[in-house]
């Protein structure tokens, strides 16, 4: 109803500093598909059975020092990232116990390094483990992870003829900066490369507009020293 809304909206705005953007707690989640074969005995028979376990996401450490990294918003997303926290909010409101809650769970990998699983449980079975708060979340409270966008990206890939994937919109993030004027320096601290090369050399694109601005800036060099 009205004052539930205004409760949560009033949540909201008290908790508003926490989209921050901090890529630290945005770490890139590593997908992995375990199995394991378990040998067990039956009536002196020996039966092997295999069980796959779903592919889980995982969080560990970035890929270099300088993924960890705050970076700044303007209001656009910031508007967008509260109408979509209110929407979660009212999300698990409707549904109560049975909303999902996303867990953290310990685990050491193949190196001997900490990481932590995301472990999907019903709110009411949720209370042992840390809870991982994720921006991502479908309307159930289940992680959205870029898997989410596959359809998306095929459509674009196959009806546009476009070579295009979710990870497409980082490489026009670039571009489209650098193209209206954004220091590279500035552009390479946004996207966390530890190297200017990595930015210019593989995340820019030359565009019709970036040569056209070339051509516009030496037409007025060479207009300037005619006359």
């Amino acid at each position: 109803n009205e004052n539930d809304i205004k409760t949560l909206s009033q949540k909201i705005n008290t908790n508003q500093n926490q989209y921050n953007v901090n890529a630290k707690n945005n770490i890139s989640a590593k997908e992995k598909q375990n199995s394991k074969q378990h040998i067990k005995s039956k009536n002196q028979t020996l039966e092997n059975t295999t069980t796959i376990e779903t592919s889980a996401w995982y969080f560990g450490d970035t890929k270099t020092s300088s993924s960890v990294r705050k970076i700044k918003i303007g209001d656009t997303l910031l508007s967008e990232l509260n109408e979509y926290r209110k929407m979660q909010l009212i999300n698990q409101m409707h549904l109560g116990e049975h909303y999902i809650q996303i867990c953290k769970q310990e685990e050491i990998d193949e190196k001997g390094d900490i990481i932590y699983r995301l472990t999907e449980l019903e709110s009411s079975m949720s209370d042992t483990l840390p809870l991982a708060n994720l921006i991502m979340r479908k309307p159930n409270g289940k992680y959205s992870s870029t898997e989410s966008f596959k359809y998306a990206s095929r459509v674009i890939h196959y009806e546009l003829g476009l070579q295009f994937n979710f990870h497409s919109l980082r490489h026009t993030h670039a571009t489209k900066l650098i193209e209206n004027g954004v220091s590279p320096k500035a552009v390479q601290s946004r996207l966390g490369h530890e190297n200017i090369k990595t930015t210019l050399q593989t995340y820019v694109h030359s565009t019709d507009n970036m040569e056209q601005y070339a051509v516009d800036i030496f037409e007025k060099i060479a207009t300037q020293k005619a006359n």
